[in-house]
C-alpha cells in the first residue's frame, strides 16, 4: 500500500495517548505484605520492577489471581483522551512481564484467567471505535514470562518455540482487535535480529496492509540505546516511523517521527511518583514537535483499579482546554 496514503490520517493525528496498564500497576496490601524487600528504595518505571528488583516469575505471576481493577471504563478513557485533543490511543496489550490483557488462546496467563475476567484490549477497541477514535496496540518481544530470568538482555528458554507463540498473538490481535497501529518493543534482547524482525514485520502487513508500524520491530542500531548518543537519533528502515522516547531529538528524524513520553517519572502507575510535568511544559512539547512534523505520544499509567489518576486528569483537561483553543492553529 502506498505510504503517503496509509500514512495520510496519522500524520493529521499529530496527538495520541500511550496507556501502561498491567499487572504492575498494582499497589495494594498484598503487594506491599509479599514484595515488601522489592519495593524498598525502588525508583525506576513500575513496569520494569520485575527486572529491578530481579522478581522471579514464579513468585511476580500469582499477581494474576488479585488482577481486579473493577473500575475500568474503557469509555472514560477514550473520552478523557478525545477531551485532551488526541487523535489516536495505544495500550500495552502485552508488556515485558508477558502478561496479556486480551483474550488470548494461546496462554493460560491472561486478564481472562484473573478475578477481572474481562477483555480490556476488545473493550478499548470499541470504545475508540465508537469515538471515532484510532485504536493501537502495544506488544513486547521481550516476555520474563518465558525467560530464564527477569534481565534486561533476557534470553528466552525455548526461543523457536516462543517465537510462534509472539507470532500466534500477534495474528490474534491483529485479526481479532483490528489496531490501525502496532507499537512493538523489546528488540534488545540478543535471540532478535533483523531477519526475524523483517520476518514479523511482513507477517503483519500481510494480514493488514494498512496498519502502520514503528521501527522496533526490527533490530534497531545500538545507537538507540546509548543515552550520550540517543539524540542523534539514527534512522532505521524498519517499520514505518521512528520513536524517540523521553527526549524530542536534536536532529529531527529524516522520516516521520513520534516521540512518546511520560507525564511523571514512570510509564506503569507509581503511587510514590508526584514528578509530574507541568501542563505548561507538555504543551511546550507538542507545539514543537508538530511545528517539526512529528507526533506527540503522551503517557497515562492508570492504576490497579483501571482510573487515571487525579493529577494526571488534571494536567490533560488543561492541555484539552489549550487545544480548543490556542492550540486550534497548531492542528490545522
Amino acid at each position: 500500500m502506498n505510504l503517503d496514503k496509509k500514512m495520510d490520517w496519522w500524520r493529521k493525528a499529530k496527538f495520541g495517548m500511550f496507556i501502561h496498564f498491567g499487572l504492575y500497576s498494582m499497589n495494594n496490601k498484598w503487594i506491599k505484605k509479599n514484595f515488601k524487600k522489592h519495593l524498598i528504595r525502588h525508583r525506576n518505571y513500575s513496569e520494569w520492577i520485575m527486572n529491578t528488583k530481579n522478581i522471579p516469575d514464579s513468585k511476580y505471576n500469582k499477581l494474576a489471581a488479585i488482577f481486579n481493577p473493577v473500575k475500568f471504563d474503557a469509555q472514560k478513557w477514550v473520552k478523557t483522551a478525545k477531551n485532551t485533543g488526541m487523535k489516536y490511543i495505544i495500550i500495552t496489550s502485552k508488556h515485558h512481564e508477558g502478561f496479556s490483557l486480551f483474550d488470548s488462546k494461546l496462554t493460560e496467563y491472561t486478564v481472562m484467567q484473573t478475578p477481572f475476567k474481562r477483555d480490556v484490549i476488545k473493550e478499548l477497541a470499541l470504545a475508540c471505535k465508537k469515538e471515532s477514535i484510532k485504536f493501537g496496540i502495544y506488544y513486547s518481544i521481550l516476555d520474563w514470562h518465558q525467560s530464564i530470568k527477569p534481565a534486561t538482555m533476557a534470553r528466552t528458554k525455548n526461543f523457536p518455540k516462543y517465537e510462534a507463540f509472539m507470532i500466534g498473538q500477534l495474528k490474534e490481535l491483529i485479526t481479532n482487535y483490528h489496531p490501525s497501529i502496532l507499537f512493538s518493543d523489546g528488540d534488545w534482547i540478543p535471540q532478535w535480529n533483523r531477519k526475524r524482525g523483517r520476518n514479523l514485520e511482513e507477517f503483519c502487513r500481510k494480514l493488514d496492509p494498512k496498519i502502520i508500524i514503528n521501527n522496533r520491530i526490527g533490530k534497531r542500531s545500538w545507537l538507540n540505546y546509548l543515552p550520550i548518543l540517543q539524540q542523534l537519533t539514527p534512522n532505521s528502515n524498519f517499520g514505518d516511523y521512528e520513536t524517540p522516547e523521553q527526549f524530542i531529538p536534536n536532529n529531527i528524524p529524516k522520516r516521520d517521527w513520534e516521540v512518546n513520553m511520560t507525564m511523571n517519572d514512570s510509564w506503569g502507575y507509581k503511587k510514590s511518583d508526584n514528578n509530574w510535568k507541568s501542563s505548561k511544559t507538555i504543551i511546550e512539547y507538542l507545539k514543537y514537535i508538530i511545528s517539526h512534523n512529528g507526533n506527540f505520544l503522551l503517557n497515562v499509567g492508570p492504576d490497579g483499579n483501571g482510573e487515571i489518576p487525579r493529577p494526571c486528569l488534571k494536567i490533560l483537561i488543561e492541555i484539552g482546554q489549550w487545544v480548543k483553543t490556542s492550540g486550534i492553529n497548531y492542528f490545522k
